[in-house]
């Protein structure tokens, strides 16, 4: 029971002694760094020391002894041990507030310290005597504000104090003799104004009027050098002339600080001072010439830079926006200076370079090429290297591009047309580079012939090509050109040449093809039947290898060790003979019956080539006789063999044909007089009863 009394109690006191945690538990200068860097400002940080403050007193208000039961506790070393900590963090977030006291305390004692040393000076000259006066004068003025200068030291020292922080005893006397230091040098300085203005009056008089006659020498001797050898003499470069007015701006400030300095004085003492009207026009030339040789310094900076720069990195547009800019600052110059040689010379370097930029623009342009660069130099006359590492823009410059602007820009122009005379040869070769040969499969043989609607799209392709080309080389911009125009020109007609040729070659080949693969022909042409399976041969090889190697267009035209051509033009003459033995051969039938003239050369070749098919002579039948529009045949065995003649018709002596032991005449008496015995042997030899229609 009592245990638990006494523990109880115990708890109480360390739960109050538990407020007090942070001052040992927390980082101390991680928190300070925090609350710095989050920029509080003087009042926040003077309420965070006035917390802490209020913390060690209540650390210091803890009683010396708690009671717990019949047990006193001291308190003194936890209470003293607190304190220690709490005065640790009040230090430290006090030390900013002391740290802008001092610098304020400091600025003030040192402004005091210099203003005496500037006072106990001894004046000789004018210029000290000027100075002197002008302090005494700022003097005056901070007898105004000098409250609002150390009351703000003094509130903060005394807010120091209340904080019951340690304070360097220098500081503290400093704080506390402010007023009184002060009060001595205005007193000092008062002692320095009379002896200056009344004692020494006289002699300072004579001193002033003694330096304002020679500084009227001195003026009109800086205002003869201003006008001989100043940056606005006749001829003077305007590197020279940059230099120059550097040199006399510096003189103009020491004459302008000397007469102001004799004014100042002589307001003081009275005196009206006479003007120097020389230095007030120098002044103001100078000012003018500043403002124009100003521009003219960062135009000649510009004109060095870009003078320097490589042709290839080069960036013309912001060149021309910066000389733009050059130029509008040029034109608001003020009116006095238009006049001036040296704006004259500002203005045509700007224009100048305003006239070359399109110039350059065109020949930065991406048609350019080395050829025309060297037309550049024969123009000029002047030679230069084109490496990208050594080609500058000051070549450029220096060669007089303006001078022949319109040679330069008829090259420009023709390197524009010749771009695009290019863009046309290298669109119709890579056009023709990818252009492949469409094929078409033959019975069961494979690829054997090129597909000819395909094909012939192609030639009218190569005749717009061929047309496109053809006037190329008609125009004056082709020179450089020629040689590769005239060589597509030339391959493209080779080209067409070839394809037209293996058209012609195909249909023939095609036609023969189907002769000859009749048995019936191939029996009756040996000879030419041989030829024709050679060249069948030679044809089947070369389609196949043009379908699986070379489809290209121009590799398949153009690209075989031998000629395409002369392959085509050997297969062409073989064929050409097969074909007319084949003429040959149907003119003969034509003449031992004359009526096959009515009919055509493919139809004829049916016929022949099927002579046991009688339905495939019956659709020809009315071309070859006149007055017939349909014919029934039927077949009926005779079994006798009657005699046929080279045609290879059924042969009678009354010139009619017969049908057991009948005879019918087949074709009308006016007909028949002029019909053969026999047609031909293909033809049955068994003739059945024609009935016909007229």
């Amino acid at each position: 029971m009592i245990k638990e009394e006494l523990e109880s109690t115990v708890n109480k006191h360390l739960f109050h002694f538990s407020y007090y945690n942070f001052l040992w538990k927390d980082d101390l200068h991680g928190n300070f760094k925090e609350f710095i860097m989050g920029e509080p400002g003087m009042f926040n940080i003077k309420k965070e020391v006035e917390r802490f403050l209020y913390i060690e007193k209540k650390v210091l208000s803890i009683p010396k002894v708690l009671p717990v039961g019949c047990i006193c506790l001291g308190t003194d070393p936890i209470k003293y041990a607190l304190h220690g900590f709490a005065m640790a963090w009040k230090i430290q977030f006090a030390s900013v507030l002391h740290e802008e006291a001092k610098k304020k305390l400091d600025s003030a004692v040192l402004y005091r310290l210099n203003v005496r040393n500037r006072l106990e000076l001894h004046v000789q000259s004018l210029d000290q005597l000027n100075s002197a006066l002008q302090l005494l004068e700022e003097l005056r003025d901070m007898e105004n504000k000098v409250d609002s200068i150390y009351l703000p030291i003094e509130t903060m020292y005394e807010k120091l104090r209340e904080f019951e922080l340690r304070l360097p005893r220098n500081e503290v006397e400093e704080v506390d003799q402010l007023r009184d230091k002060w009060v001595e040098l205005m007193e000092l300085a008062e002692q320095v104004r009379e002896n200056l203005l009344k004692e020494r009056r006289g002699a300072f008089e004579q001193e002033l009027d003694k330096n304002v006659k020679a500084f009227v020498v001195e003026v009109m001797e800086f205002r003869n050098a201003f006008d001989s050898q100043g940056p606005n003499a006749p001829n003077t470069p305007p590197a020279k002339a940059v230099a120059s007015l550097q040199e006399f701006q510096q003189k103009y400030k020491l004459y302008d600080s000397k007469r102001n300095t004799l004014v100042s004085v002589s307001k003081l003492f009275g005196i009206v001072c006479k003007p120097f009207p020389e230095l007030d026009k120098t002044g103001e030339e100078l000012d003018l010439l500043s403002q124009l040789y100003g521009l003219f310094q960062k135009f000649i900076r510009f004109d060095t830079r870009f003078r320097d720069t490589l042709w290839a990195d080069v960036d013309l547009d912001a060149a021309f926006i910066e000389v733009e800019g050059y130029w509008d600052e040029c034109l608001a110059l003020p009116s006095k200076l238009k006049d001036w040689d040296a704006y004259h010379d500002l203005k045509t370097s700007l224009q100048n370079y305003l006239e070359v930029f399109p110039l350059l623009r065109k020949l930065n342009s991406k048609e350019i090429r080395n050829r025309h660069w060297l037309d550049v130099m024969n123009v000029t006359g002047v030679k230069f290297q084109l490496e990208a590492n050594v080609f500058k823009l000051s070549h450029l410059l220096d060669i007089g591009l303006i001078k022949h602007k319109a040679d330069i820009e008829e090259i420009c122009l023709s390197a524009s047309r010749e771009l695009e005379l290019e863009i046309k040869q290298r669109v119709t070769e890579d056009e023709w580079n990818e252009q492949m040969l469409t094929f078409e499969h033959y019975k069961n043989r494979g690829p054997m012939f090129l597909d000819k609607v395909s094909t012939e799209r192609l030639l009218e392709q190569l005749e717009d090509a061929q047309a496109l080309l053809a006037s190329m080389l008609t125009s004056k911009y082709i020179a450089p050109l020629r040689d590769d125009t005239a060589l597509w020109a030339k391959k493209l007609k080779d080209v067409t040449e070839v394809l037209e040729l293996w058209l012609q070659v195909q249909d023939l080949w095609q036609y023969l093809e189907a002769v000859f693969s009749n048995s019936v022909t191939a029996k009756e042409l040996q000879l030419e039947a041989k030829r024709f399976a050679r060249t069948d041969k030679s044809w089947t090889k070369m389609m196949k290898t043009t379908y699986f190697e070379m489809r290209g267009v121009l590799q398949c035209c153009t690209g075989d060790e031998v000629p395409k051509v002369n392959l085509l033009r050997n297969m062409q003459q073989e064929l050409e003979i097969c074909f007319k033995s084949l003429m040959e051969y149907l003119d003969n039938k034509r003449r031992a019956f004359p009526r096959f003239y009515f009919v055509s050369d493919p139809v004829l070749l049916a016929m022949l080539s099927r002579p046991n098919d009688l339905e495939s002579v019956r659709p020809h039948l009315k071309s070859i006789f006149s007055a017939i529009y349909d014919v029934k045949l039927e077949e009926a065995d005779t079994g006798v063999d009657e005699p046929t003649d080279e045609i290879g018709f059924a042969q009678s002596r009354t010139g009619t044909q017969s049908r057991g032991n009948r005879s019918t005449s087949v074709l009308s008496p006016g007909l028949r007089s002029n019909t053969p015995p026999k047609i031909d042997k293909r033809l049955t030899e068994i003739y059945v009863s024609i009935s016909f229609i007229k």
